[in-house]
């Protein structure tokens, strides 16, 4: 009784998509549905250790939440790295101020693995990374192409905060 294809009007994007069914649809629909819109869906992470997290991030932060539907603050686990406020302590003060924000559209996460992966795992399409000078910019331009190896897929967006000379480890000092 099932028919040979579905048609599925997604009323966001008025489109429709033609699925031609060659399988159990009754067990893949809702799955194959969550693709469909997962693919028209613009997603972007912005990760880092935000050890802290600070106005600058902030900014950049607002601005992504601006132009894309979902984004994922990413609180990065770097095990290389000593961190002087813990990932729970930040990710808890993040989640904090995104609320105070009114940023709906994003969610904050923990990662202790490849950025790349993880934006892989999440249909995540853009990575937002911040910039205060060139210097920055030619060591994110040469961490992209890391990113572009495990990731092909991953675009960088780089965004400017509104103070762009303070780091967070000048904040912190």
């Amino acid at each position: 009784d099932i028919p040979n294809y579905y048609t599925i009007f997604l009323i966001r994007y008025s489109e429709f998509f033609i699925i031609y069914n060659e399988f159990d649809f009754k067990d893949s629909a809702d799955n194959l549905i969550h693709k469909l819109i997962n693919l028209r869906e613009n997603k972007a992470m912005f990760a880092g250790s935000f050890d802290p997290f600070t106005n600058g991030h902030l900014s950049i932060l607002k601005q992504a939440c601006a132009i894309f539907d979902t984004v994922y603050l990413c609180v990065a686990q770097n095990a290389e790295k000593k961190r002087r406020y813990s990932i729970d302590l930040m990710e808890s003060a993040i989640e904090q101020t995104i609320n105070s924000e009114k940023l709906t559209n994003c969610k904050v996460i923990i990662c202790d693995y490849m950025i790349a992966d993880l934006c892989k795992e999440l249909g995540v399409s853009y990575l937002i990374r911040g910039l205060r000078n060139t210097s920055d910019y030619l060591y994110e331009e040469n961490i992209s192409k890391i990113y572009h190896e495990t990731n092909p897929d991953l675009s960088m967006v780089y965004l400017r905060g509104d103070n762009d000379v303070i780091s967070s480890s000048m904040v912190y000092e």
